[in-house]
């Protein structure tokens, strides 16, 4: 059975927009644990914005839904303007990181960590052992007619250097595993991502905006607000860590 609070929306304006925000004491508004993480709704004016913010391994995310009543007009929701705005123990906004460059930076990671590798593998050489061995009889005489018969039996080595070529397969192995671990979390970005879009009476959509992991963000008690711009409204979820 899900755990809820009643909570009560406190609507003010700012800058000609209306502001929902939470106040214990209306049903409109709910929360709930989704693996760990808390995940609040807001009901207003015909629609749902909820929000549910976790810690990624490179940055703080803010899964954002936004659901219009059927009956209800059609409304915009632009990412960008999405906002996380720290509290305490100092004020500092932060703004939404972009996923073209978040996809960007994966792959340029990975490139480099790649080219790092291959060029440490590319380094490496060992030793090559060559090893030879002659044998053969010498017959002689002289002029008075005395031969002799004699053997003879010789082994030589060289030792050379040549790159080192299970090296060079293993980091390119290891360049193949990165290059999918890569496109997987670029892929991953991709499709998770929250767009701009125009949501319909009756529809909904769905997605992440990525956050820099600032320092501040890291202390447990930090005090915070996530700000969801719909039209001329704001949403606003205050969450702690």
């Amino acid at each position: 059975m899900r755990n809820s609070v009643i909570l009560f929306l406190l609507a003010g304006s700012a800058w000609g927009q209306q502001v929902f925000r939470y106040k214990q004491g209306d049903p409109s508004a709910y929360q709930e644990y989704v693996n760990g993480n808390l995940y609040r709704t807001i009901h207003a004016n015909g629609i749902t914005v909820g929000v549910m913010f976790s810690e990624a391994p490179k940055a703080f995310r803010a899964s954002v839904a936004v659901f219009v009543d059927e009956g209800a007009l059609p409304h915009d929701i632009l990412p960008q303007n999405i906002t996380l705005s720290i509290i305490e123990p100092r004020q500092k906004e932060l703004r939404p990181k972009n996923p073209a460059k978040i996809i960007a930076s994966i792959n340029r990671t990975e490139r480099w960590a790649s080219a790092f590798d291959q060029m440490g593998a590319n380094m490496q050489t060992q030793q090559a052992t060559t090893r030879s061995s002659t044998n053969g009889q010498v017959d002689v005489s002289d002029n008075r007619g005395t031969t002799a018969t004699g053997t003879y039996n010789s082994n030589t080595a060289s030792a050379t250097t040549v790159p080192d070529y299970e090296a060079r397969r293993a980091a390119a192995m290891r360049t193949a595993s990165r290059h999918i671990e890569a496109s997987s979390a670029a892929d991953y970005v991709n499709q998770a991502a929250l767009r701009a879009n125009t949501v319909k009476p009756g529809q909904s959509v769905d997605g992440i905006v990525w956050f820099d992991k600032d320092g501040l963000l890291k202390k447990k008690g930090t005090a915070m607000v996530i700000r969801v711009p719909v039209d001329d409204m704001v949403f606003e979820f205050p969450m702690k860590r």
